[in-house]
């Protein structure tokens, strides 16, 4: 009986102290979140701060190894929350680890904290920026690398733009990817509005399309891989440098890994920042002037051209702990409104178009901030706790767009009613060169670029063609000046696209768009010899015959536009294989070499037979009428080496 009574106590006893055990927790806030101070870091200037736990022990120690002190008090408040004071000025820079113990000296929980001197504020601002850099290199690469990887075939995406909505919507999410960058994806569509390739819709639907892309960029950036970023940079290093087939793979996954190394090292070196007096000033007036922070955010992002970037520079801030949730929207507002400022540059002195357009990307964009920052403020209370996170941000950050998408949009009706009154003319030639300079680091996206202008230089070589007969028809002199000045177009053609190629040659691409891009500068130099020939040759024979009064008999002139008209046809087929990259066009183009031939032989034994019967009209214009048919045999001979530089392998 006395062993059962014994056992029976040593039971209670046992489950007293189990289920009545003291209590110790660190402090968590309603939704179950550290907020005792473990792992804080402070400056040596940095105010007190306390340690917090919660017990239901009245009084309990803790130590702090190594410092001397062996143990301090413990202040408990009536609601039950234990506090442990520490001031930075009294402690030595170091990592502390700290225990804390009940009454009868066992250890129950541990905090962690650090203290570091006082930064320079100018070393970790520069520190900052080279965070800066290292991730708008990173976006680079992955630009890069992705485009690569693509293929030549991304320029069905650019020729089918004037396609659907649909089309014009997803080739906007799929070139701002590719592009990694919606600013110079919307100073390419200003261009295309502009040279009339797209209609003002498809531009709306386009742009649309670009804040989708850039949303799906920063969902990438959120994801929290940090651990992995340097093993991603040294193996993409690796497969870049060391296999060849896989080197814009490798590429990519390097730059995603200095993404996400660069969002971690922005987020560390901000955190001391916040300790020094001047930073911490400038966030508060920051974070209390929002009207302030919206107009800085927004220039900021006009320098890097990249909202991405600043929202990983929010992400930092909120890791660091530095900036609100009111903040932090405002930011997210302004960075993408910031995007629109560079298509402004190129639009401002481009026609009435590219301008309408600038001014319906901004107003959207302005009216989309409004919006956006009122309905985030005001449903705070709500929001925030979903919001304050990395991928909270980065859907924060989407969700603008999408607001943005639907907006302009809606508004679509509006601006093709207002469009109805603008006169277009031709991008400004700051405008193009911008645009010039931003593509090029996409020699993908670029080639299409050169392509459409080398079909604009095509177009102005084939009308002074069609011209050439119409002045040897009528005797326009006009006409024929108004034809030799089109030349100047060509040449001035010629010089701007040959250095364009010339720069994407020079970047490094792969061996389908180096052969690419040669090919493209052999036909603008076929062009050009087309326009110097009518310009050089054939307008200065028919002014000869002006000059001299000089009459071709009437089987002559008849067989010249015979002749011409043959050139056209196969101006026509050569001009339809550039603009489709049709190779059964251009393989029609090639045969016709010597179908021309035969038939410039026959015209010239039927001119040597007028010749024999001694025709007047003949034997006065025998010279200038085989220098016209040679001419355009010269012409045929260029259109057939441009078509055979179109499908040669």
């Amino acid at each position: 009986m006395k062993h059962r009574t014994a056992f029976f106590l040593f039971f209670l006893l046992f489950f007293a102290t189990t289920v009545f055990a003291q209590d110790y927790g660190y402090l968590k806030d309603p939704e179950n979140r550290d907020i005792s101070n473990n792992n804080f870091i402070s400056g040596k200037s940095g105010e007190s701060f306390y340690l917090k736990f919660v017990s239901s022990e009245d009084t309990s120690y803790f130590v702090f190894w190594g410092i001397g002190k062996d143990t301090l008090p413990v202040v408990r408040d009536s609601s039950g929350i234990s506090r442990i004071e520490i001031t930075p000025k009294n402690l030595s820079s170091g990592s502390y680890h700290i225990e804390v113990l009940s009454k009868d000296k066992i250890k129950k929980l541990n905090f962690h904290i650090k203290i570091e001197d006082n930064p320079k504020v100018w070393i970790v601002i520069l520190e900052m920026l080279f965070g800066l850099v290292l991730f708008m290199l990173g976006l680079r690469f992955t630009s890069k690398g992705v485009s690569r990887m693509s293929g030549y075939r991304l320029k069905e995406i650019l020729w089918n733009l004037t396609g659907s909505n649909l089309k014009g919507f997803l080739s906007g999410v799929i070139l701002t990817l590719m592009m990694q960058s919606s600013t110079l994806f919307s100073v390419m569509v200003v261009s295309f509005v502009s040279d009339g390739l797209i209609t003002l819709a498809g531009a709306v639907y386009m742009f649309a399309g670009s804040a989708i892309g850039t949303s799906l960029i920063v969902q990438l950036i959120a994801f929290d891989i940090s651990f992995f970023s340097l093993i991603m940079i040294i193996v993409g290093f690796y497969i870049n440098d060391k296999i060849k087939r896989l080197k814009y793979i490798g590429l990519a996954i390097m730059g995603f890994g200095l993404i996400f190394f660069a969002i971690q090292m922005m987020a560390k070196t901000m955190i001391p920042l916040q300790n020094t007096e001047m930073f911490a000033y400038a966030i508060k007036i920051m974070n209390s002037n929002l009207l302030l922070l919206f107009v800085f955010t927004t220039l900021f992002t006009f320098l890097v051209h990249s909202s991405a970037v600043i929202v990983a520079f929010a992400i930092g801030l909120y890791i660091s702990g530095i900036s609100d949730y009111r903040a932090i929207m405002v930011m997210i507002a302004a960075s993408n409104l910031g995007t629109s400022f560079t298509s402004a540059l190129a639009g401002r002195k481009g026609d009435s178009k590219s301008r309408y357009l600038v001014f319906i990307n901004i107003t959207s964009k302005i009216v989309t901030s409004v919006i956006f920052i009122l309905v985030m403020l005001k449903y705070q209370a709500v929001l925030s706790s979903h919001v304050l996170s990395a991928r909270g941000i980065a859907n924060s950050h989407l969700a603008f767009n999408l607001l943005f998408a639907m907006i302009i949009v809606i508004m679509l009706p509006m601006i093709n009613y207002f469009s109805k009154f603008l006169k277009a003319t031709s991008l400004s030639k700051d405008g193009d060169k911008m645009l010039r300079e931003n593509i090029v680091k996409n020699p993908t996206v670029a080639l299409s670029k050169g392509l459409r202008d080398i079909m604009a230089m095509m177009e102005i070589a084939g009308g002074m063609l069609e011209k050439s007969f119409i002045v040897l028809k009528t005797n326009d002199i006009k006409l024929l000046d108004e034809t030799i000045q089109e030349d100047n177009k060509i040449d001035e053609y010629e010089k701007n696209i040959t250095m364009f190629l010339v720069s994407i040659y020079e970047e490094e691409s792969s061996d389908k768009i180096s052969r690419k891009t040669q090919d493209l500068l052999y036909i603008v130099d076929e062009i050009e010899h087309i326009g110097d020939v009518i310009s050089k040759n054939i307008m200065v024979s028919i002014k000869k015959r002006i000059d001299n009064n000089y009459f071709f008999s009437e089987e002559g002139f008849q067989e010249i536009k015979m002749f011409h008209a043959e050139i056209m046809k196969t101006y026509e087929m050569t001009l339809t294989a550039l603009t489709l990259y049709d190779e059964k066009s251009a393989e029609e183009a090639i045969k016709r070499r010597e179908t021309v031939l035969s038939i410039l032989n026959s015209l010239h034994n039927n001119h040597l037979k007028r010749l024999k019967e001694g025709m007047k009209e003949s034997i006065e214009t025998s010279t200038l009428h085989l220098d016209i048919l040679n001419d355009y045999e010269r012409i045929n001979f260029h259109l057939y080496k441009i078509a055979y530089n179109l499908v040669k392998k």
